[in-house]
């Protein structure tokens, strides 16, 4: 018996039914928007305050094995996702 696959998280868009996932064939793939930063030393904000520049960037992502692509403004408004790409999470503990 194969364990359910989890729903999407609130906000994605589910692509489940549309495509699978190259790292594990799952058919668990949703789209996300999430914050992503830019490195210190890349950027000048005025002012003292510590700041840093942030901006909302797509990633597709397995809810299976959590392989994970960040997609690529096609300029019309749309994201390229490159399967090649998709690779599993960081620990960042």
């Amino acid at each position: 018996m194969t364990a359910a696959i989890p729903p999407a998280p609130a906000g994605a868009k589910d692509l489940q039914g549309r495509k699978h996932c190259p790292a594990c064939a799952a058919d668990a793939l949703h789209i996300e928007a999430r914050f992503t930063t830019q490195p210190l030393g890349t950027f000048s904000l005025a002012g003292v305050a510590t700041k840093t520049v942030a901006h909302e960037t797509v990633w597709l992502v397995c809810r299976v094995c959590g392989a994970q692509a960040q997609g690529r403004p096609d300029g019309h408004g749309n994201a390229d996702f490159d399967p090649a790409e998709m690779t599993p999470p960081t620990s960042t503990t």
